[in-house]
């Protein structure tokens, strides 16, 4: 079952300022995170609807869909464990103001950021390249090398906010973001490439972050679910096969 939070796009096109929709957008996610959600969606109303967003750039847009792409740039960049995103995500105006949000909130809920220190059977990472002398090179990922002519490896590298990179049970294209658990003392080194919901069993709260989706329509619309609230944000969690 996919357990789903569906929110307006109306709860940052109000907002004051880049900064107060930046918290907005913040207990949106900390909502996803408690409620252990899969997936937010992020409705952006009617086109034609009112809306502030002075602080944004609309170029054309009407103000609930760029509040739309506006939160959730931000949801995606929040659920990121923080190790991971200056390789994950790309600068944007849309983030000018994460830097505000309280040290202790880019972590807190979020059961799948990990710090170096923490023990867990599984960990987010990026695929990451490999030098000729084996050692990775976290500071040059490649999104896509169509130019390379070095044959494929049955493995490669991938940073998981450890001191050193580890090593994956099979290769991945270098970039792309992966679940992977531990391996057990004693029986390999490599790091079993695993699915997000995978990693959810194994979860002390059964929460391993969500993906985002922004859809046109009202979240008034839903025929199901049900309402609640948190920090004054109004959402509807709904489950489906």
């Amino acid at each position: 079952a996919t357990r789903c939070l569906s929110v307006d796009s109306a709860c940052v096109a109000v907002a004051e300022s880049l900064e107060s929709a930046t918290r907005v957008a913040w207990h949106v996610a900390c909502a996803a995170a408690l409620e252990r959600v899969d997936l937010v969606v992020v409705h952006v109303g009617r086109d034609g609807a009112n809306g502030a967003s002075r602080f944004l750039d609309c170029s054309g847009e009407t103000h609930r869909r760029r509040a739309g792409s506006f939160l959730a740039r931000v949801l995606q960049y929040l659920e990121t464990p923080p190790c991971l995103r200056r390789h994950l995500v790309r600068q944007h105006g849309d983030l000018k103001s994460v830097g505000s949000l309280p040290p202790e909130t880019k972590v807190g809920g979020m059961s799948h950021h990990k710090r170096a220190h923490e023990t867990s059977s599984c960990r987010e990472g990026v695929v990451v390249a490999e030098t000729p002398n084996g050692r990775n090179q976290e500071n040059h990922i490649l999104r896509e090398n169509k130019t390379s002519t070095t044959p494929l490896k049955k493995s490669n590298l991938a940073h998981v906010g450890l001191e050193t990179s580890v090593r994956m049970d099979r290769f991945v294209k270098i970039g792309m973001r992966v679940t992977l658990v531990r391996p057990t003392p004693g029986e390999s080194e490599q790091w079993v490439v695993t699915t997000r919901d995978e990693a959810k069993t194994q979860s002390p709260n059964r929460f391993w972050g969500y993906d985002v989706r922004v859809l046109a329509g009202s979240v008034e619309d839903k025929p199901n679910g049900e309402w609640r609230v948190h920090r004054g944000i109004r959402y509807r969690i709904t489950e489906s096969e």
